[in-house]
């Protein structure tokens, strides 16, 4: 089998190695030397790529593996896949009361990666079949350019002889007497073409102008538009003006909600003139 290391998270040109099941394990259950932080963990990938790591750059999918994450299931149901080869460990982040690993199965053939959105899904089938609790990671079997953390145990508050301290429960598995697993995908249909419905146009009333912008550039549509609010049109723009009761005061700005605001962006604003009398007017830009 083969599979793709590499030296760190931020580092996409990995290394591609060949391995057997029994070299996989070893490499895997051997903890890393604690660097410090978890993105200095060199990771490994499953997948083989012609480039750098990325879907468009996948290869070949040379074992299945499930991330386990919700703490649904615990560490021991890697006992399930017995009938398999199977490699199992703790995640950087397990806990005794919230259980975070990975199952490892390595496959009897490759699976292109082009045809890996059908095998994970029915990888997820056979994780319900044989388990039955807990979901896999969904973002991380789906991906078909994944990689994976190698084991590490962080560091821990209490002395390492401590039971507290991450190194008394951080936990590794193997068996290798089983097959390697023939992952069954031929009864996944192809996910159909998605279909991006197009946006119809606004059909105005009475015109045959289809979209708001050419609305604007039609003159009879301004016009009609000027018509129907009273207002009357001055080169650009239209104005309106109407009477409002006076406000006492001599001199005052307000403004109030319109109709039409949404469709021009603007407020109506009031001015009292120093007689009583109050005008109303607002500008609407109707080449918007």
């Amino acid at each position: 089998m083969e599979i793709t290391t590499f030296t760190n998270l931020f580092n996409t040109n990995g290394v591609r190695q060949t391995c057997t099941p029994a070299m996989l394990a070893k490499a895997l259950t051997a903890p890393m030397a604690n660097r410090g932080a978890k993105k200095h963990v060199p990771l490994w990938s499953p997948t083989t790529f012609a480039g750098t790591r990325a879907k468009s750059n996948a290869v070949d999918i040379w074992a299945l593996v499930f991330d386990m994450d919700d703490g649904l299931a615990p560490f021991d149901t890697w006992r399930m896949f017995t009938d398999w080869q199977v490699i199992a460990h703790t995640s950087y982040s397990h806990k005794p009361y919230h259980h975070k690993y990975r199952v490892v199965l390595p496959l009897a053939k490759p699976i292109p990666a082009v045809d890996w959105c059908r095998a994970s899904t029915a990888a997820n089938q056979f994780w319900a079949h044989v388990v039955g609790r807990g979901t896999p990671d969904q973002s991380a079997i789906h991906d078909n350019a994944r990689a994976y953390y190698r084991y590490s145990i962080p560091n821990g508050c209490d002395p390492e002889g401590h039971p507290l301290h991450p190194a008394q429960y951080h936990q590794t598995a193997v068996h290798l007497d089983g097959d390697p697993l023939v992952l069954k995908y031929d009864h996944i249909k192809e996910a159909a073409p998605r279909h991006v419905a197009r946006t119809k146009p606004t059909q105005l009333r009475g015109s045959s102008v289809k979209t708001y912008d050419m609305a604007m550039m039609d003159t009879d549509v301004r016009r009609g538009i000027a018509d129907a609010v009273g207002a009357s049109i001055q080169g650009n723009t239209a104005a309106i003006s109407f009477a409002h009761p006076a406000i006492n005061a001599k001199c005052i700005f307000q403004s109030i909600p319109h109709p039409l605001v949404p469709l021009f962006g603007h407020a109506v604003t009031g001015k009292t003139n120093a007689d009583g009398t109050a005008n109303w007017i607002n500008w609407y830009d109707t080449e918007r």
